[in-house]
């Protein structure tokens, strides 16, 4: 038994007392170190970054609720207690914004909408992007620069695809790209380099930060479409060139890889449907039989060799027939593989003769788009008159293509005669596809 004047005893009777207030109606109130659910806060930090519940009016006069109002301008007088961010005054979100790390802005654009419309402010001002080149050019100093530009192109996309998880779908996304392209282009220009978003991770990097979107699903190939044409007004020239110069072999890859790397990134789009708008903004027929080469094989790239597969020239002809690329097309296409095959072959880069891939995406594309039974006879002659020339112009020891073409062209000859033959024996009579056929026989036999 504790004497009574002892500190244990003193403490009980305190409790005691307490307890007893409280039954008798008395303040019911959790103490300064417990929050209202009973908890105890040891992190003062993390309680100030909460939201203050407001206790309902009763015996004690609670507070009056904040303003609906995301952002309170510092004109309108400071509240008696700025116990969340979201409760500090419009002017101090830059203020404070401009000194962060591009680490930490990214965690403060999760924390509430307000700031985050605040961080997308920042993401459109000229300010950022001239800081954003600035750490960029500072890297070319380091011992190793690449994994310095890495590291800040790491940061500047996490810092977007923070942004852009709270913009409410596609629309509002396209509309932030639109609103960033015009000061990234004169950062750009001010410092004579490359752009960070891009240069570093591609356009693949820049375009998953922008499928981190709310309602992601609601992408498509024309809105992705649409947001390379934004990005085209800029540096990048994605889509633009000068309509008076075909592109080289060299440049339709790099083409092809920024539209693939960046089409694929949205989980939603097919990358395929993407590339037939694109080749119809293209006015060059010679375009975009590159385009499409490069984006199913490889026959320039610095760092690739030569890879053409008779799997590629499958997939090339399904796409091609997919695409209802008109005929002239499909020949300017042939025309293309035909003379990149043919250098492989004189170079020995690989081991097959004939074109082997060459005819092989030919008869995958016929096959799949009904040619020549369902193409009309201008079409039909088109085509016929390029198998003539790519015959004439073939060299004399090549007898592997010539037999290919030829086998071909009876192919194609007997799938003209074949509904006619019962006219043919019965009446003699011959129409367009009989006179057709019978010419593709000339022409494997010339």
């Amino acid at each position: 038994m504790h004497p009574v004047g002892s500190s244990t005893t003193r403490a009980a009777m305190s409790r005691a007392n307490d307890r007893s207030g409280t039954e008798a109606g008395g303040d019911d109130r959790t103490t300064d170190d417990e929050d209202e659910d009973g908890d105890f806060q040891d992190d003062r930090h993390l309680q100030a970054l909460k939201r203050k519940r407001w206790q309902p009016a009763g015996a004690h006069a609670a507070p009056e609720p904040p303003s609906s109002e995301p952002l309170r301008s510092a004109a309108a007088g400071p509240r008696a207690h700025a116990t969340t961010m979201d409760d500090l005054p419009l002017e101090v979100y830059p203020l404070i914004i401009a000194h962060l790390q591009m680490h930490a802005a990214a965690r403060l654009a999760l924390v509430s909408t307000v700031w985050n419309a605040a961080l997308a402010q920042r993401l459109v001002s000229a300010d950022f992007h001239t800081r954003l080149q600035a750490d960029y050019a500072a890297c070319r100093g380091s011992k190793e620069p690449w994994k310095e530009y890495l590291a800040v192109a790491d940061d500047a996309l996490r810092l977007l695809g923070a942004v852009t998880c709270r913009l409410d779908g596609p629309a509002t996304t396209i509309e932030l790209v639109r609103r960033m392209v015009p000061v990234i282009v004169q950062a750009h220009d001010r410092f004579e380099g490359e752009e960070l978003f891009f240069h570093v991770k591609g356009f693949g990097g820049f375009a998953e930060a922008l499928n981190k979107c709310r309602r992601a699903s609601e992408w498509s190939a024309e809105k992705v479409l649409e947001c390379m044409d934004i990005l085209g007004q800029g540096p990048f020239r994605l889509l633009e060139k000068a309509d008076s110069i075909s592109l080289h072999l060299e440049e339709a890859c790099n083409l092809a890889n920024d539209i693939q790397s960046f089409a694929g990134a949205f989980s939603s789009v097919d990358d395929e449907a993407v590339l037939k708008l694109c080749l119809d903004k293209m006015p060059e027929r010679s375009d975009r039989s590159k385009v499409i080469m490069s984006w199913f094989a490889c026959f320039f790239d610095e760092h690739e060799p030569y890879d053409f597969t008779e799997d590629d020239a499958a997939r090339i002809g399904l796409f091609v027939a997919s695409a209802a690329l008109p005929i002239a097309d499909v020949v300017d296409l042939i025309d293309h593989l035909r003379g990149q095959e043919d250098e492989a072959e004189g170079a020995d880069w690989i081991g097959t003769r004939g074109c082997l891939c060459t005819v092989a995406t030919l008869r995958a594309w016929a096959r799949a788009a009904s040619f020549p039974t369902q193409w009309p006879a201008q079409a039909r002659t088109s085509m016929f008159v390029a198998l003539s020339r790519w015959s004439a112009t073939n060299a004399a020891a090549d007898v592997a293509f010539e037999g290919r073409v030829a086998k071909l062209a009876i192919n194609w000859a007997m799938e003209l005669l074949a509904p006619h033959v019962l006219v043919l024996e019965e009446t003699g009579v011959t129409d367009g596809p009989v006179l057709d056929a019978t010419r593709l026989l000339q022409i494997v036999s010339a």
